[in-house]
């Protein structure tokens, strides 16, 4: 009799088979969830006006450009670079930066599959921070690398073409690099550089002679009780959920609401070693983070990253770590003042910070003083920061146009009253783009806090006088007013002369031209009221600047003009606070911005609606902005470009912070672009009755002149101890 097939099973073999079989249905019904998710998420998209095929495409041209790599760079300022592609790369018209110094590449230079083509440059490379970059004829960076002096006779470059183990090795500029050695030097080295790499390595690590290597992985300092490096040590990507200080400072303290927890975030390894000589000294330390696996992630796409290595207890620890509520929290819970908190105090730590550029190569490194910048969130689990630079930024960096000079500080912001979604900067300033009104430049950045995901922050450049030199191409010195309180005579006395002035006279408009950029400022005032920003009655809500000789033409006359500040609490914004008893109301599409208190009291507005030919040029400003800015085909079309820089990596932020998977972005998208029809059925009759009263309006507070003033240095904008801009509750200023 022929057996059954199920006899032959052992009853144990049986339950796995089943077991499996599950498995594989569960998986199957797994991955149609998501799909219908993914699909239904898209759907969104599209009703929101925002273009999904292009937020789902790779970047094709960094796909074909990954195997182009910087291969090698010698002591004598010879860059060498390798074709580690299957298809051959035309190099015409692309550009080398070494330094600062540019190199184009000739036209018809191809390089076919495992070529090298050189270089040469000027340069000797022994300064103590080197960048090299590489960019195609559209400016568009394809590869950096940067390093620190390299000896005469050796090289920084790759240990065989085109590896991922890089470094200090014998040079062989011109000929293939395998074969070649790691140099020796009087230092720590690792055998693999800082960056997001595909898969797991081995790592070497190399000390002088006579000394042993101690290191951990875990984030703390290491000791000589620590682990003692004698082979190479595998990197690979942590486990999700071992994370420690997304939540906790590792020794119980918890900081964040547990309903808040995420069940898994992305984690990165760092390293740290020191180098001890056989008396116990610590002769040589080393921090370095590796990514494992996010290469192709959607949520890393594009983004430039920062990574800041800390010591845990002075991040997060109970009684002095700047980022936690701590200790000085709950001596003022029983002290009944809510206002103190370890992250309220002003302190600041030193962290090592590395910034990748959008292609996941380091072109900084270095170690920073690290605080929490004074913003409307501080007190939220994503805060935001403020870090100065203990030397120079390296030329050749992006960073650098996100840096204030005349303090050294850069702003690493999580997005004020729109933490949430972030999208309100980003999408003013493409809707404001074509007009006279200066903005900051933006540059979304992914954030980790040893090795632990900490979501998507926002780079903002600085208002000073280098700038406004900077971007314009201004040659003149530049006054920045940024805080009116704190600012040069020659601002007082403007603002003092508009506020006092009787411009119903012709004559004394017309010599008001002469002083200020009219145009410039109907078209600030506009947009800002247009967007419902309330906030303008508060101080940081613009920058007014001039240059200070009016010798020139253009911006440099010497006429004051207006750059746009902070708008996060616009375009309806619900998670912003206005006041303590409105959240975000005032900003609504169908409130009539011209009462709240940023207009109404404006004297120097209402100063300037006296005359006639202000009130005709204000009218038809606003009809103009509407057509060609301020209207729903324009924002539909800006927040498809928005959308395509941030929308990953706001629901990946969210999903870490909040404990959500939701689509908020879309819902919040989809409503700020309906702003713009709704508005116009209130806005233009708003518009017509404000600009009616001529000034004139009842209920309005009078200020007087401004005589408290404190020059600023060097025309600069002032800085706390804490590095943030000091913000005074009440302005005087031209808003």
């Amino acid at each position: 009799m022929k057996k059954n097939i199920f006899d032959e099973f052992k009853k144990r073999d049986f339950i796995v088979a089943i077991i499996a079989i599950l498995a594989i249905v569960v998986l199957a019904v797994t991955i149609k969830v998501t799909r219908k998710q993914e699909k239904t998420s898209q759907e969104e998209l599209v009703e929101s006006g925002i273009d999904t095929e292009n937020t789902e495409k790779k970047d094709v041209f960094q796909e074909m450009a990954a195997g182009l790599v910087i291969n090698e760079i010698s002591s004598e300022g010879v860059i060498e670079l390798y074709n580690a592609s299957k298809e051959s790369v035309d190099l015409s018209g692309y550009i080398v930066k070494a330094n600062g110094e540019e190199i184009v590449i000739p036209n018809g230079s191809m390089l076919d599959e495992g070529e090298l083509y050189t270089i040469e440059t000027n340069l000797d490379f022994n300064r103590d921070s080197n960048v090299v970059t590489i960019s195609n004829s559209q400016n568009d960076l394809v590869r950096a690398v940067s390093f620190d002096t390299v000896v005469s006779g050796s090289s920084y470059g790759c240990l065989t073409d085109a590896s991922f183990e890089a470094g200090y090795i014998t040079s062989t500029i011109g000929k293939s690099n395998n074969g070649c050695s790691f140099a020796e030097r009087e230092d720590l080295t690792f055998s693999v550089p800082a960056g997001f790499y595909s898969d797991s390595f081995m790592l070497e690590m190399f000390a002088p002679e006579n000394c042993k290597i101690y290191y951990t992985v875990d984030g703390r300092e290491p000791t000589v009780e620590s682990t003692e490096y004698t082979s190479q040590i595998t990197i690979s990507r942590p486990s999700g959920s071992d994370y420690v200080y997304a939540v906790s400072d590792g020794n119980g303290y918890r900081y964040v609401d547990s309903g808040s927890s995420p069940k898994t975030i992305d984690m990165g390894v760092v390293v740290k070693a020191i180098a001890v000589d056989t008396e116990g000294n610590i002769v040589y330390k080393k921090t370095v983070p590796y990514f494992i696996g996010y290469n192709s992630d959607n949520n890393y796409e594009g983004f430039s990253i920062i990574s800041i290595e800390v010591d845990p207890e002075e991040m997060f620890g109970f009684d002095h770590g700047i980022y936690v509520p701590g200790k000085s929290y709950y001596e003022g819970w029983v002290q009944k003042n809510g206002s103190l908190g370890n992250y309220l105090n002003g302190k600041k730590t030193t962290a090592q910070l590395e910034y990748y550029e959008s292609t996941k190569d380091v072109t900084y490194s270095s170690n920073v003083s690290l605080g929490i910048y004074n913003d409307e969130r501080r007190g939220e689990a994503q805060k935001s920061f403020i870090i100065s630079a203990k030397g120079e930024y390296p030329v050749g960096t992006s960073l650098n146009t996100y840096l204030n000079k005349s303090s050294n500080t850069l702003k690493l912001l999580s997005g004020g009253w729109d933490n949430e979604t972030k999208i309100r900067n980003y999408f003013v300033d493409g809707l404001l783009e074509g007009t006279s009104i200066v903005n900051k430049y933006y540059k979304p950045c992914i954030v980790f806090i040893n090795g632990e995901y900490w979501g998507l922050y926002t780079l903002e450049s600085n208002y000073d006088a280098n700038f406004f030199k900077e971007k314009l191409g201004l040659t003149e010195d530049v006054i920045a007013v940024t805080t009116p309180y704190k600012a040069p005579q020659e601002y007082i006395d403007f603002y003092n002369y508009v506020i006092s002035t009787d411009f119903s006279v012709n004559e004394n408009y017309q010599a008001l031209k002469k002083m200020m950029d009219i145009d410039n400022y109907i078209e600030f005032m506009s947009a800002n009221i247009f967007i419902g920003n309330t906030a303008m009655g508060r101080d940081n809500y613009a920058c007014i600047w001039k240059t200070a000789s009016s010798n020139g033409s253009g911006y440099s006359d010497g006429r004051w003009r207006w750059a746009i500040n902070d708008v996060t609490s616009t375009l309806g914004n619900s998670n912003s606070f206005l006041d303590p008893y409105t959240k975000g109301k005032y900003s609504d599409e169908i409130i009539n911005t011209y009462l709240t208190f940023g207009i109404k009291d404006n004297e120097f507005f209402n100063s300037l609606l006296k005359n006639d030919s202000f009130c005709e040029d204000y009218l038809s400003t606003m009809d103009r902005l509407i057509e060609s800015n301020l209207n729903q085909q324009n924002a539909e079309a800006v927040m498809n470009d928005v959308s395509e820089k941030i929308y990953y990596g706001v629901r990946a932020t969210r999903k870490r912070f909040l404990a959500s998977d939701d689509d908020y972005f879309n819902v919040e998208a989809k409503r700020i672009v309906g702003y713009f029809n709704k508005r116009l059925n209130y806005f233009l009759g708003y518009t017509e009755e404000y600009i009616g009263l001529k000034g004139d309006v009842p209920g309005k507070h009078v200020h007087e002149e401004v005589e408290n003033n404190v020059e600023e240095t060097e025309n600069e904008q002032l800085l706390d101890e804490a590095g943030n801009e000091q913000l005074p509750e009440e302005t005087p200023a031209g808003n």
